[in-house]
């Protein structure tokens, strides 16, 4: 299988790789790009760790004992790295089941580590497209931006339809089915980010509404 095949071709790639599935081959992926976003991650907190809090100090007289910025910077990249390792291939892992108890619904018959492992063979391909599409979409951006939001826009419809096509393969789906599975999951993601979004105004309004209380008094 060359590298960019699964793109091109993805039900025949994801038909005959159905049957190398395995969990290990299907979470190193995730593993692997979380290390990576986990020490980019880890090195920001560490950064600000250890230049942000002296220039409090040296900018509004904040006082920072040097061990406290050491360690700031140092349990920012602890945070970071473990957080890349561990927090997003758990998130790959809920979304993934989210998606495989829908497909069950809707008569998938495939099992969770087939759609994880077809799901994981789109990650690095994609990943290297997205990139140059990303560069290309930008250049396009400074000289007629409408083409550059259009080749966004057809990288994620694109994109979309290769998961949804990992999805058929791997539960056993028509393509109708397999569309509704992304369709039902895209609206509970939506209502439970707008809860969240709720929550936090929310809590922000009433966190802001006692502290003006507070100073009037």
């Amino acid at each position: 299988m060359g590298f960019f095949d699964v793109l091109i071709k993805p039900e025949e790639v994801f038909k005959s790789e159905i049957k190398n599935a395995s969990f290990g081959k299907a979470i190193l992926p995730y593993v692997i790009m979380g290390l990576v976003a986990g020490i980019l991650l880890g090195g920001l907190l560490f950064a600000a760790g250890i230049f942000l809090l002296p220039f409090l100090k040296s900018s509004y007289d904040f006082t920072v004992p040097a061990a406290m910025t050491g360690l700031f910077g140092g349990t920012g990249l602890v945070f970071g790295i473990l957080f890349g390792v561990i927090g997003y291939p758990l998130m790959v892992l809920i979304g993934t089941g989210f998606l495989f108890l829908i497909a069950k619904l809707f008569g998938g018959k495939g099992t969770f580590t087939e759609l994880l492992y077809l799901s994981s063979l789109l990650v690095w391909p994609l990943l290297a497209i997205g990139i140059l599409v990303s560069i290309a979409a930008s250049i396009l951006m400074a000289v007629f931006p409408p083409l550059g939001m259009l080749l966004h826009l057809a990288f994620a419809i694109y994109g979309a339809y290769l998961g949804i096509a990992a999805l058929k393969v791997a539960m056993g789906l028509e393509w109708l089915h397999s569309i509704l599975v992304f369709v039902v999951l895209w609206v509970i993601c939506a209502i439970i980010a707008g809860i969240i979004a709720l929550v936090v105004v929310l809590s922000m309004a009433s966190f802001f509404g006692g502290l003006g209380n507070m100073m009037r008094v």
